[in-house]
């Protein structure tokens, strides 16, 4: 830190009147621009500890405290401080625009009237997690308290396909072969198994959902209650894509799915297993925050659900999480499940 009324070194320097540091963050280190730990200490021999610790970037104060902590290790090691309430500890937030060419600046001020200052430049992360969902969460000006609605939301259905679920299904289904694709959404698979030469075809319960896809021109079916509108294996194959954890009756639903598929049906749901795998990490797969999940499946529940209505299941993990176990293991995101029915 340096003093605002004269230049003078003041880490552990006998020969000066002011004495403190930042501890945290070190030096070019990286921080998070939504919010990072300011601490260390500062000491002047003439009044005592600091009355106020302020950080500025670019001139703006990000950050502040007035309260001081104990550092008995500054009084054993420096021997001008001889009160060891002179620590401080504060979170500071940066800007949006902020970038790593300019420092902070954290500065102390003492009733006697002095100040004493210190810059560190600081590695700041290209993303910024405010502009994530539920990024409003880390806006510091929002005194929010939050409700479990607000947390656990329902989502609109995804308008892209899984790259790897499609590539999964492209494995299995073959040119020409006639799929319906249960509670398809917005239809996010149809475009990319048509281009592969499924004869795919939705259905889905949500009227708005239904008028997207006519307007894209794909072809769908409304379904109105809980029986599809089809005879008896009027399809190949069935899909059903993050589907079955939102049905309360999960049963009855797959007694019809089982109905109109004459050879197979494939399932794609969120992977449960994940959770304790995951635990001390203190992690949870954000689609498992969907508020409107009913179910939760392993592979182990999966497949006895599937095993009332199909005669052959073999279910494979896929989407690999960004995060590992802390054995180093892949986590997947997903299960698939193959249900045949021949």
């Amino acid at each position: 830190m340096r003093s605002s009324s004269k230049s003078r070194r003041a880490k552990y320097s006998p020969s000066v009147a002011i004495f403190g540091s930042i501890d945290v963050p070190s030096a070019r280190s990286l921080i998070a621009r939504e919010g990072f730990i300011v601490a260390g200490y500062a000491f002047d021999e003439a009044s005592g500890p600091f009355t106020r610790i302020v950080v500025r970037y670019r001139g703006l104060e990000i950050g502040s405290t007035i309260i001081r902590h104990h550092r008995p290790d500054i009084v054993a090691t420096v021997p001008q401080v001889t009160d060891p309430a002179c620590g401080f500890r504060l979170v500071a937030t940066l800007p949006p625009d902020a970038t790593d060419d300019d420092p902070i600046e954290a500065s102390a001020y003492f009733a006697n009237g002095e100040s004493v200052s210190e810059g560190r430049y600081l590695r700041v992360p290209a993303r910024d997690y405010r502009e994530s969902p539920y990024g409003s969460l880390l806006f510091g000006h929002l005194p929010n308290v939050y409700s479990r609605n607000d947390i656990y939301s329902v989502g609109p259905p995804s308008n892209e396909a899984s790259a790897e679920c499609v590539a999964l299904l492209r494995s299995y289904l073959s040119p020409g072969e006639r799929a319906i694709d249960v509670g398809c959404g917005v239809g996010a698979y149809g475009p990319p198994l048509i281009e592969a030469g499924v004869d795919w075809h939705g259905c889905e319960i949500n009227p708005a959902f239904v008028d997207q896809m006519r307007a894209r021109g794909l072809p769908v079916t409304h379904v109105t209650g809980n029986v599809l509108p089809f005879d008896a294996d009027a399809f190949e194959t069935a899909l059903c894509i993050e589907v079955l954890e939102h049905i309360a009756d999960y049963d009855a639903f797959l007694a019809e799915v089982a109905r109109v598929a004459k050879k197979r049906a494939y399932f794609s749901v969120p992977n449960a297993e994940a959770i304790p795998v995951l635990a001390d990490r203190l992690v949870v797969p954000w689609h498992l925050l969907e508020a409107d999940h009913k179910n939760f499946f392993t592979r182990a529940g999966l497949r006895a659900t599937l095993e009332r209505h199909f005669r052959r299941v073999e279910i494979v993990p896929y989407g690999v999480m960004p995060i590992e176990s802390s054995n180093g293991t892949p986590v997947y995101y997903h299960l698939f499940a193959v249900a045949e029915l021949e």
